[in-house]
């Protein structure tokens, strides 16, 4: 039986594992999409790309940072889902490179801090998300003194 525990245990840490695999691999693939997205609006439409720009490679890294399995898999993942737009915008300098070059920044600190900044939100959005999960699970969420039993807590006498 002892044999058929650790069995278990194994098969259970391989789905967790594959689960981070998955979670980094279309965390990277996410970045590139909205990358690639922001590249096509940015010679297209100016008032949409103003909009799309910043808030969609934010929304994107607070959900890979709010989904992520623990700290680091949201730093690692959050740092991936920074990186894909950024791949994308190299990839798309190889298309038209005139357009880009102002684009990217004339030197790589702005760049650097566009990444960490964008890296630390997704990071955030997990400290958030265990935060909340460490209140609701202390009772701290549960409104009107009740217990996790479902019965009120005794009133404090006067």
């Amino acid at each position: 039986m002892v044999g058929q525990n650790d069995t278990l245990d194994f098969l259970a840490g391989e789905r967790r594992e594959r689960a981070i695999l998955r979670h980094m691999v279309l965390s990277l693939v996410g970045g590139l999409a909205v990358g690639a997205l922001g590249e096509v609006l940015s010679h297209r439409a100016d008032a949409l790309h103003a909009v799309y720009d910043p808030y969609a490679h934010l929304l994107l890294t607070a959900l890979v940072g709010w989904t992520a399995a623990g700290f680091g898999w949201a730093v690692l993942g959050s740092a991936l889902a920074a990186l894909g737009p950024v791949i994308s915008t190299l990839g798309a300098t190889f298309f038209a490179p005139e357009s880009h070059y102002p684009h990217l920044g004339a030197d790589g600190m702005e760049l650097n801090l566009t990444l960490l900044a964008l890296t630390s939100f997704g990071t955030l959005a997990h400290v958030v998300r265990s935060v909340r999960r460490s209140r609701r699970d202390s009772g701290g969420g549960r409104p009107g003194g009740r217990r996790p039993n479902g019965r009120r807590s005794p009133r404090p006498s006067r």
